[in-house]
């Protein structure tokens, strides 16, 4: 209150002073990011982006829950579920996931947004295949090339080239004709629709030709006796480390495989059918030992 003198006169005024504020509504912002499809793993772009959410950065204040499907957790898949911009840790099954975000900002509004991923992944039917021929001959390889991990959002597969170029009928073929002269390890090199290259490495094949006398008789460190047998042949070996045999047909199917812990071990037909079989002998670090060829009589 404050006192005023004027001509003689007191008046009084009063002055009361209100205090408020106006607040501006908050404009709640969901962003989870774009569809992608990723390519997962060793077959991953430079460009592929493992983080969902948008270009916009956490917003003080805000609160974010992500979540996906009712089968599985968001926290399976995300590296933290609470984030603006969580990363995608773990891939889980060959479909795409909905991811769906829930944002609730500074004052309790609530707003939404999804993203769909999907994942490409590829294991072929033509991984470690082996091929015998003998000499002059040729072996159609490469497979159906088929998938284990089916995803059409992926597209198909396309053969971007075959190496060596060596006897060989087309490098851009799926199954192409080969008909080396010598041992030759063909990988072939493939990607999908969307980019997503398959490696070499994985999915290489080789052909081993058997018409030399040097590709079909062992190399001394094993010994087969007998050698044609009906029943059981012994396998004797130079030391007692660990090895692997791997017995193929003529088609170069795998019909056998066994470890050996010891320098002696007998090996029993079974179930094989009489025929000429090539045995292959690895140590513990996948390097070839030793090989040969098995003759099966009635």
């Amino acid at each position: 209150m404050l006192i005023h003198w004027n001509q003689g006169k007191f008046f009084f005024s009063l002055f009361i002073c209100f205090s408020f504020s106006i607040g501006a509504k908050s404009q709640c912002i969901a962003d989870a990011g774009n569809d992608t499809i990723i390519c997962w793993g060793s077959f991953m772009r430079s460009n592929d982006s493992l983080f969902l959410g948008g270009e916009n950065p956490a917003i003080t204040g805000y609160t974010y829950k992500w979540e996906v499907d009712d089968a599985f957790t968001a926290s399976i898949v995300l590296d933290d579920t609470t984030k603006a911009n969580p990363m995608i840790e773990n891939w889980w099954g060959g479909e795409p996931f909905d991811f769906y975000l829930t944002v609730i900002d500074s004052v309790g509004n609530i707003c939404r947004d999804t993203v769909t991923v999907a994942y490409c992944q590829y294991v072929l039917s033509a991984f470690d295949v082996r091929y015998f021929i003998n000499e002059g001959d040729s072996v159609q390889i490469g497979g159906s090339f088929d998938f284990n991990y089916q995803n059409p959002h992926c597209g198909d597969l396309q053969v971007l080239g075959w190496s060596p170029n060596y006897a060989i009928s087309d490098t851009l073929a799926s199954r192409p004709i080969v008909w080396p002269d010598t041992n030759v390890w063909y990988g072939v090199n493939v990607e999908d629709s969307c980019s997503c290259q398959v490696p070499t490495h994985i999915n290489k094949v080789y052909v081993t030709p058997t018409g030399y006398d040097e590709r079909t008789k062992n190399n001394g460190k094993v010994n087969i006796h007998p050698n044609p047998f009906s029943s059981i042949t012994t396998f004797t070996f130079h030391d007692r480390s660990l090895k692997t045999l791997e017995v193929y047909d003529n088609a170069g199917k795998q019909v056998r495989v066994e470890n050996i812990n010891s320098n002696r071990t007998e090996f029993n037909r079974k179930e094989l059918k009489p025929g000429v079989y090539f045995f292959r002998v690895f140590d513990s670090n996948r390097e070839l030992i030793d090989r040969g060829k098995l003759v099966i009589t009635d």
